[in-house]
């Protein structure tokens, strides 16, 4: 479990990263101002969602919502309208691009290191974490169920989610009968969020939308 905050860390850093380096591309130097264009993890930290949320997953096993601080978008400099969405894109794509990143790597490692070290990944939560080998297997479990996690969770289309703005750009600003909706749920987006978790039907659909391309990559990775 203490490999879990080292990696959830980089994985959000890596994600607001993205949503910055996106931003600049598309012409808004806003985040680039404020210093969020860095691979710093201090400059992300929420801390609330990327201190204590994680520390009380660790203690208590208890799975949460994890976040960083938002980066800062000025939708109105960006070139054009699709750019809010590539903004948005861009952070569930970059968990994506760890998760197929890792992926390879430990597939090439499983071709070099043959059936033995398969197997020892697979058992890998069940090993000893003082073997230096597993401690590394047992990372890239956490890379990636946790970056794929991040990426499905994202594309939820819930304000402030990553997937709202995709609402937004083909569904909601064109249509003026979704405003006043779309306005009440930007402003509570992240109390629906929370009132959701405990409508056991969303988390096992969340569970089944993380889950079965988690078990397709694993099967996969021990597959020759």
């Amino acid at each position: 479990m203490l490999l879990f905050v080292p990696v959830i860390l980089f994985s959000l850093t890596i994600h607001e990263f993205a949503h910055a380096w996106s931003a600049k591309i598309g012409g808004d130097m806003t985040s680039t101002h404020l210093g969020r264009l860095t691979f710093n993890p201090l400059a992300h930290i929420d801390p609330v969602g990327t201190i204590l949320m994680p520390l009380i997953t660790l203690f208590t096993g208890v799975p949460l919502i994890y976040w960083a601080k938002p980066v800062p978008v000025d939708h109105m400099r960006l070139r054009s309208g699709i750019w809010s969405v590539i903004v948005s894109l861009a952070g569930p794509v970059s968990n994506l691009v760890v998760v197929a990143v890792v992926a390879i790597a430990l597939k090439i490692a499983f071709r070099l290191g043959g059936v033995n070290l398969m197997e020892q990944f697979i058992m890998a939560k069940r090993l000893d974490a003082s073997n230096p080998l597993n401690v590394l297997l047992l990372l890239a479990w956490q890379f990636l169920f946790l970056n794929l996690l991040l990426a499905v969770f994202n594309m939820i289309p819930i304000p402030p989610l990553d997937g709202s703005w995709v609402v937004y750009h083909f569904v909601i600003r064109n249509n003026p009968a979704l405003w006043r909706f779309w306005e009440g749920l930007s402003r509570f987006g992240f109390v629906v969020l929370l009132l959701l978790f405990y409508f056991p039907p969303f988390r096992m659909a969340l569970h089944l939308m993380y889950m079965y391309p988690f078990e397709i990559i694993l099967r996969w990775l021990v597959n020759a």
